[in-house]
């Protein structure tokens, strides 16, 4: 999900600063880890809950669009940061979620697969702008 939200994006800077990151590094956290309940908390994780009610919220990736490569610079980048949620869903009523390692590889795969697709979609977007702006 791309990020529109401004105490998200405030929230997101406070963090990097927080935790000696960078203006455009990563944040991944599980659980466990201790800025979990900042993110939890935010408009984007509820509406990720919503999307697939029964599921749990292993994994929550912030990134700044920049970091896919793609070829707008920050002042044409309309969202600069995108929210991603990873799901455990039980198999059933009577079992427990997914094993978190077995389920881990898949998750990377699709993952990388869903940036690859935005990376792509931006890119052609960047082009359309740039031949509409051309004629």
């Amino acid at each position: 999900m791309s990020i529109d939200h401004s105490p998200t994006l405030k929230t997101i800077r406070e963090y990097r600063e927080r935790n000696g990151l960078g203006p455009r590094d990563d944040i991944n956290l599980v659980p466990t880890s201790q800025g979990w309940p900042i993110f939890t908390g935010t408009r984007y994780h509820e509406m990720a809950y919503k999307m697939v009610p029964g599921a749990e919220i292993d994994r929550i990736i912030v990134k700044s669009q920049t970091s896919l490569d793609t070829d707008v610079s920050d002042d044409e980048a309309s969202a600069p940061e995108m929210i991603m949620f990873s799901f455990a869903i039980p198999l059933n009523a009577n079992e427990a979620a997914i094993d978190q390692h077995a389920a881990e590889p898949a998750a990377e795969d699709n993952l990388n697969s869903g940036l690859l697709t935005a990376k792509k979609a931006m890119r052609t977007y960047v082009t359309k702008i740039q031949e509409t702006a051309s004629a």
